[in-house]
């Protein structure tokens, strides 16, 4: 279709309100000029029929205004055709006039004028139309990120809503699992003792080192065992106890061997002074009867590995749904409602361990502790009046005996644990308070080499703190 001139428009506008059909010619003057920047703008419509072209543009609008606008751009277009058709037979007379007369008369000034006028109405209505486009596009783009934004806030009240809807049915669940706890005093069998005199009434400074503390905190929280594994120093059972400091609760802590018996841990039978049979109650025993009278009691076994199959077993009925242990001369029971966290504490390295059985380890949870940071073990080691420099040797003395035990070119008899070193450090100061000679060679003999049996074993950490430290 044929590119429309400002002309044809005005010629139209004119030929309307001569006719008295047109009052206000801004709309129709608007209208035809955006059809016209569409078919100057879109290279496509040149091989369109009117029609074609009218569709094209109508299109995204509503039947009604279809219909409206479609009406007055077809009057134009039938306009401007018997126009085009009136100028042709005009065109045509006019050039006969030329081949008949010598000279053309020149244009007049009024019609150079009325051109120009056009022109300038013609640049002024492109001028409203594209700053009226520019309007529609900024109105339009503010309306998208005022859609986007609230988009995102529905997204976010309903994740608001899932997350509480989550929460109200844990702390539902969790309270379901410790209700109906009734407090029962210790039977008169038993050995009278103060399961207050077990809460922790201080506990250590814990250094975090990823997000193991929120998962232990969480797990104990809603009732699970669990085990803990890492090297020794890694803070396994400072956690335990700052749990149970933080959340005022009993702990009954037993150091795991394999010398360890049932009764070690259960109790045995003793007479008191007026001749009654009564039982010295073990770990688990006092672990037991003060969650029954307290309503949550805290059993730490350290090591726990170290127990022998035979005893293990003890773990077994304890920690699955029953909740019983088996003494000589009956079996105790955790009540409903009671909150009993067992946790085992585990180090690989250790010699003379023995797996977890299958059942036990189906019952527990289990974290890694991991080996302490440099950073970690810095913080650990403030409080010690010894050269920050001295400090930073001491950790790389450990990564590099690490590294030797890792190879196994040092047995794993020992570790230079963050309890060997703060034992280290402390010595250090007192040694050098008490002014006694090589301070720092006597301390490193005493809290590590000399634990080694090997002499191989010493000479080759002799050798290693010479480098490091000389």
């Amino acid at each position: 279709m044929k590119q429309i001139t400002p002309t044809e428009i005005e010629d139209f506008i004119s030929s309307e309100q001569s006719q008295g059909k047109m009052q206000n010619s801004q709309p129709t003057r608007s209208l035809l000029g955006k059809f016209s920047t569409m078919l100057e703008r879109d290279i496509n419509t040149k091989d369109l029929t009117f029609e074609e072209s009218l569709t094209k543009y109508l299109r995204g609008f509503t039947s009604k205004t279809q219909q409206s606008q479609g009406s007055t751009i077809r009057k134009f277009y039938k306009f401007s055709q018997s126009q085009s058709q009136e100028e042709k037979t005009e065109q045509e007379s006019t050039e006969k006039q030329d081949t008949e007369s010598t000279f053309e008369n020149s244009e007049s000034s009024e019609s150079i004028s009325r051109r120009q006028e056009a022109l300038r109405q013609s640049q002024e209505m492109q001028q409203i139309q594209a700053e009226e486009l520019e309007k529609t596009r900024i109105e339009n783009l503010k309306k998208a990120e005022e859609l986007e934004r609230a988009k995102k806030l529905a997204i976010e009240i309903e994740a608001k809503k899932i997350a509480e809807a989550k929460k109200i049915a844990h702390e539902k669940r969790i309270a379901d699992r410790f209700s109906g706890f009734k407090s029962e005093n210790i039977p008169q069998k038993f050995i009278v003792f103060d399961p207050s005199e077990f809460k922790i009434a201080e506990a250590k400074k814990y250094f975090e080192q990823k997000n193991e503390k929120q998962i232990f905190f969480a797990l104990m929280d809603s009732g699970k065992h669990i085990v803990l594994v890492g090297q020794a120093g890694t803070g396994k059972t400072e956690l335990a106890c700052l749990y149970g400091h933080e959340r005022d609760t009993s702990v009954f802590k037993y150091s795991c061997s394999a010398d360890s018996r049932k009764n070690d841990l259960i109790g045995s039978k003793t007479i008191d002074e007026q001749e009654r049979v009564k039982i010295v109650c073990g770990m688990i025993v006092k672990a037991v009867l003060t969650g029954n009278k307290t309503g949550k009691a805290i059993l730490i076994l350290d090591e726990g590995n170290a127990l022998i199959p035979k005893v293990q077993i003890l773990l077994q009925g304890l920690t699955d749904d029953t909740g019983f242990i088996d003494l000589p001369d009956g079996r105790i029971k955790i009540n409903k409602g009671v909150k009993f966290n067992v946790v085992i504490t585990m180090n690989d390295n250790y010699s003379g361990t023995n797996p977890l059985n299958k059942p036990i380890r189906n019952r527990f949870r289990y974290i890694e502790m991991k080996r302490l940071t440099f950073e970690t073990k810095m913080k650990i080691f403030e409080p010690y009046n010894v050269s920050k420099e001295f400090k930073e040797k001491l950790c790389k003395l450990d990564d590099k005996l690490d590294l030797l035990q890792g190879q196994m070119k040092l047995s794993n008899e020992e570790s230079l644990s963050v309890r060997s070193m703060k034992a280290i450090l402390e010595d250090i100061e007192e040694f050098e308070h008490l002014e006694i000679p090589n301070a720092v060679q006597t301390s490193f003999e005493a809290n590590y080499i000399t634990k080694f049996s090997d002499k191989e074993d010493r000479k080759t950490i002799q050798r290693e703190i010479d480098l490091i430290f000389n």
